[in-house]
């Protein structure tokens, strides 16, 4: 995987041209209107996400596969809709491919269009794989909210015209890690979005930010207040704090503390006698107030601090897995 970004145009004269020129989609384009074949192609790279431009003065019939170990959408600049598997997208809709979906489609003349390959991995690992096997298109095409596909479309080409307008972009050691966030960003809305009813799909964008929010909280160690969270996973707090209550039955002020209480414990029990001392581990784990953190730690699990740092660090219990090996 790159850690920088890229990017650059390419001039098309002939439609073999065209197809030799839009690898790594596996396509074979014929030309169906008369006239020579212009075409420009406008690209950007960022951390592996592949992001382009593209005008083709004439009408183009293609068939293929689009790019493996990829998760490819794409959708229109301007008014001038194309044929995808059999749908026709629109300004709100997008066409998509999974990891070398079979696909065919029929551009305009003078089509133009924006196209996002996102590494799969990529957009698997900052979605979760819960939520990611979710998320992913199933199909070859999905509506969206339009706002979602116009935010992404226009991000697409004002990434490409930014770093195509000057190579100092490109070399810019942070703006890739910052662009990249963006547009997986981005991604998430649209495909969060893909529902027709306005209903659901506002419950799926609040498990869709909790999901990712409560992959963040796993990495806190120091108190972190619920704005600073749902800022974070691109929603309002109001909207965290519904979500939480509706997915999970808990507050997530509550949830971010016992999770900081339930990493303390963690830490107090598997402390070697003599090794760690309370107020260690509880300044760790971002505890100041430590006749407060006693009085939670006894309710939440039932003994003192100091009671769980003198257990045996030992974890001895029987496994399920001990019960297999004994089988007959």
């Amino acid at each position: 995987m790159t850690t920088k970004a890229d990017a650059g145009d390419i001039e098309v004269r002939d439609i073999e041209e065209l197809n030799y020129s839009v690898w790594p989609w596996d396509l074979r384009m014929q030309q169906l209107s008369s006239g020579r074949m212009l075409a420009n192609l406008e690209f950007a790279q960022v951390n592996g996400i592949l992001l382009t431009h593209e005008r083709w003065s004439k009408r183009v019939f293609a068939t293929g596969t689009t790019p493996r170990n990829y998760v490819a959408l794409a959708g229109i600049c301007a008014d001038r809709e194309f044929s995808f598997c059999g749908a026709r997208i629109r300004q709100d809709g997008v066409a998509c491919g999974l990891d070398g979906t079979a696909v065919e489609f029929v551009t305009p003349d003078d089509a133009d269009h924006w196209v996002i390959l996102v590494p799969t991995d990529m957009l698997t690992s900052y979605l979760g794989e819960e939520v990611a096997a979710d998320l992913l298109p199933k199909g070859r095409s999905l509506t969206s909210q339009p706002q979602s596909i116009r935010q992404l479309g226009s991000l697409v080409v004002n990434i490409v015209t930014l770093l195509r307008s000057n190579s100092r972009y490109c070399s810019n050691g942070l703006l890739p890690g910052a662009l990249q966030s963006q547009l997986l960003a981005a991604v998430t809305e649209l495909l969060a979005c893909s529902d027709n009813e306005g209903k659901l799909v506002t419950a799926r964008k609040r498990y869709v930010a909790c999901r990712r929010a409560l992959r963040i909280a796993e990495t806190l160690r120091q108190p972190t207040r619920v704005d600073e969270l749902a800022a974070a996973v691109g929603i309002s707090r109001r909207g965290l704090e519904l979500g939480f209550r509706e997915a999970f039955d808990i507050s997530p002020q509550r949830y971010l503390r016992r999770i900081r209480m339930n990493g303390l414990h963690r830490d107090l029990r598997r402390a070697m006698p003599g090794r760690e001392t309370i107020s260690e581990a509880a300044c760790r784990w971002g505890f100041v107030e430590l006749g407060r953190t006693a009085v939670e730690y006894r309710q939440l699990f039932g003994e003192s601090p100091s009671t769980t740092l003198a257990r045996d660090a030992r974890l001895d219990c029987r496994r399920y897995s001990d019960a297999l090996t004994l089988r007959a």
